[in-house]
């Protein structure tokens, strides 16, 4: 859903959902443990008319 269609959703705007999703992404980065990570991987292709993004 687009910020616009989650503000509609809830009765605000979509700067309120933006203000909203920053504060909880500072938040959790805030508290994100890393150590111990060795390793990540990719676990999806996706294709476009471009080629090959992965993500």
């Amino acid at each position: 859903m687009s910020w616009k269609e989650v503000g509609e959703a809830f009765h605000t705007t979509w700067y309120h959902v933006f203000c909203s999703v920053e504060m909880a992404v500072f938040w959790g980065r805030e508290r994100m443990k890393l150590s111990g990570i060795e390793a990540i991987g990719v676990d999806e292709i996706q294709w476009q008319r471009d080629g090959a993004t992965i993500t």
